[in-house]
């Protein structure tokens, strides 16, 4: 009994904390992410296509073309990056929920080809939104909306690209210290086969990279430590919040990865421990 009110209690001060810091970035007035808006939306205009390819060029939707492994969705962005400027603070709980924004391929008036010119409209002429994307929190905009009242898009990238670099680099000294080098080398082999360097440069997929990665940290201290209690509400936790940010991408790896070094971790603890049956591998 105590165990079920204790993540009964954990998901509703959770579900509370995640509307209410919506709210709060709502309230954020737009004049203070125009310039910034204004600079991201032009930014997505130096390539007016929805999505291409940084190897290879060209990008195709649905078949799947060499370098394609490093496409970039600039729509996914344009979409986030339009719902944060509609925030309303006059009416904030109402605009999260909603979280509207305005799309032009309808426009009867002037109708437009992507969402890059959607967005790029809509900073300059502060057009009046058609459109809702209520079936995601968007919880992205927790920090999108405050860090455009100092960077634009592209900074945002190379922001995120250093804080998932030193993450990287934090999980992978935590195993080397505590002599776990097969898993260590392990977590560089798949990042590397993922070609993670291309992740950063959406916003749309680093979320799920970086909540990943500090989700593995912290249960390789709680396995390291046999905290098991602890790993069990971690992984409650971290689906949260990985529905909290992700716009359908690969919100699995934040339980996959940080499952598979806390098992090995446990495992390897009790064979440690005189268990001499085969240890579990990855």
């Amino acid at each position: 009994m105590k165990t079920t009110v204790r993540y009964i209690l954990a998901f509703l001060l959770t579900l509370v904390l995640m509307t209410l810091t919506l709210v709060w970035v709502a309230e954020i007035p737009r004049e203070e992410i125009q310039e910034k808006s204004e600079e991201s939306a032009e930014y997505l205009m130096r390539r007016d296509v929805p999505y291409y390819n940084i190897v290879g060029g060209a990008s195709g939707r649905t078949v799947l073309r060499p370098g394609d492994y490093s496409k970039a969705d600039q729509t996914a962005d344009a979409y986030l990056l339009s719902i944060a400027y509609y925030l309303e603070p006059e009416h904030p709980l109402e605009s999260v929920l909603w979280a509207r924004y305005y799309e032009g391929r309808e426009d009867p008036l002037a109708p437009l080809k992507n969402m890059n010119e959607s967005y790029l409209r809509s900073v300059r002429e502060q057009t009046p939104t058609n459109k809702q994307y209520l079936r995601y929190w968007h919880g992205s905009l927790l920090f999108v909306r405050p860090m455009l009242r100092f960077w634009n898009i592209r900074q945002m990238t190379v922001f995120h690209a250093a804080e998932m670099g030193g993450l990287l680099c934090c999980l992978i000294w935590l195993l080397l210290k505590n002599g776990l080098k097969a898993e260590a080398v392990c977590i560089l082999i798949s990042m590397t086969a993922v070609s993670v360097w291309f992740v950063p440069i959406s916003l749309e997929y680093t979320w799920m990279f970086l909540l990943m990665l500090i989700a593995a940290i912290l249960a390789v201290k709680l396995a390291l430590g046999e905290k098991l209690q602890g790993l069990c509400m971690l992984f409650f936790l971290t689906g949260m919040w990985a529905a909290y940010l992700d716009f359908f991408t690969t919100e699995t790896i934040t339980v996959l990865i940080p499952m598979l070094l806390a098992l090995r971790i446990l495992h390897r603890k009790k064979g440690l421990a005189g268990d001499r049956r085969p240890q579990w591998k990855l």
